[in-house]
């Protein structure tokens, strides 16, 4: 299965904003054309929303099954990646209390029944648009209906069905529509995708499926920048697909770890703003230095997130430097704006001299502290901070992906995003 930039979760119970049925519609009449209209398949386009491709209204001679119940003036020709030419077909209600329908034609014949809503108190179906909303080269489906109790009183509810290729269907993201109706951006399709970027920004990591086939592809394609960097160190190989910052374009993490010092070595590839390849990430590791340890293998790391969303990793990094001396740093590590940077919260060293141990800790600016002080640094440093978590990543053996061909290395990112966990 593709996974999805958004996550997919059950039916929720949406909030929602109350419009006036009783508005002036000059506007709205404005932009009907936009609305019927397909986005243009380019990230780039699709993320400004201004160039689009046009789908045909079908006549109302269209010879449609229950045609005294088609909505023409919403019942679309269209080209679907996955589905070809095919007929888009908006219902009224069959009665009163029940919901429009919206299926799919081809031929004369239903090939698709999008998901039955059970919204009440229907009054129209105000827009239809097909758009890449995911950005995994797909069309989705974004329709916008106006509901309400009477004439005086209506509100407008936005439903995004993204489409799941593999399987031939669309899946309601119901989070998305929850979040578009909380925010005010259930009332127009232009509305909808003004809001796609704050909703990618802000999206909890609650699930790991936020990774598009679109983003897998750039980072496999691009393999030679990452698969084989490094031939040296190397008695642990791995590599994570991720996406530290929450920025809605994806990390690779190619990391390795061997010697008598146990040094780790470790370099991030990150999807570009274009989406169409990837850019290596600026780091504060010094050459020569170790580094922390990200690989974690299924251990989890504690994820601090402040106010400004930014997430706080905390990584340590186990050293030899010696037969006789060892050392522990404990990281806050964070990305943002295409640098991560590593601030040292604590030291632990161990010095064995004349069969003696001496342990002593330290904080980030050198100063001597507790081992108890050691032990609890993190919690202290971001009392403030009231949002906690756990994550998991999926780390993979590098080796395994030397041989493979394209679209199994593809096939093998997502299997890492797959992977991923955050516990509360």
């Amino acid at each position: 299965m593709h996974f999805r930039k958004y996550i997919i979760l059950g039916i929720g119970i949406l909030s929602l904003g109350l419009w006036v049925c009783g508005k002036d519609n000059s506007d709205d009449a404005a932009e009907s054309a936009i609305r019927q209209e397909n986005i243009a398949e380019s990230q780039e386009e699709m993320e400004t929303v201004t160039t689009e491709c046009s789908s045909e209204k079908v006549a109302e001679d269209g010879g449609l099954p229950e045609a005294g119940r088609v909505v023409y003036g919403q019942t679309f020709d269209v080209n679907l990646e996955g589905w070809g030419d095919v007929t888009f077909v908006t219902y009224e209600p069959k009665s009163e209390g029940e919901d429009a329908e919206y299926k799919l034609f081809r031929g004369g014949q239903e090939v698709y029944a999008f998901e039955y809503w059970q919204e009440e108190n229907y009054v129209e179906t105000k827009a239809v648009a097909f758009r890449d909303y995911n950005g995994d080269g797909y069309k989705d489906v974004i329709i916008i209906g106006q509901y309400g109790d009477n004439e005086s009183q209506c509100y407008d509810v936005a439903r995004v069905f993204i489409q799941m290729p593999e399987e031939q269907k669309f899946q309601i993201d119901n989070l998305l529509c929850e979040a578009l109706s909380k925010n005010y951006h259930a009332d127009s399709v232009d509305s909808v995708m003004a809001y796609r970027e704050e909703y990618l920004s802000h999206i909890p990591w609650y699930m790991p499926e936020n990774i598009s086939y679109a983003e897998s592809k750039v980072i496999a394609d691009n393999c030679d920048m990452w698969l084989n960097f490094m031939d040296y160190a190397n008695e642990v190989e791995a590599y994570a697909v991720t996406d530290l910052d929450k920025n809605g374009r994806a990390e690779i993490i190619v990391s390795n770890m061997g010697g008598t010092g146990y040094y780790t070595y470790t370099r991030i590839f990150e999807i570009n703003e274009e989406r169409d390849g990837l850019e290596e990430v600026k780091t504060d590791f010094v050459e020569g230095n170790s580094q922390p340890d990200m690989i974690s293998f299924g251990e989890p790391v504690t994820v601090y997130i402040d106010n400004d969303f930014v997430h706080h990793y905390i990584m340590e990094d186990y050293l030899k430097a010696t037969g006789a001396e060892y050392y522990n740093v404990i990281y806050d590590v964070t990305l943002q704006e295409g640098h991560l940077s590593c601030q040292v919260l604590a030291r632990r060293s161990e010095l064995y001299t004349d069969g003696s141990e001496k342990v002593e800790y330290e904080d980030g600016r050198g100063q001597k502290i507790t081992e108890e002080i050691y032990k609890s640094i993190t919690d202290n440093v971001f009392s403030d901070v009231n949002r906690k978590e756990t994550h998991i990543w999926g780390w993979q053996d590098l080796e395994e992906l030397k041989d493979l061909s394209n679209e199994e290395l593809r096939k093998k990112i997502d299997e890492s995003f797959l992977k991923q966990e955050v516990l509360p």
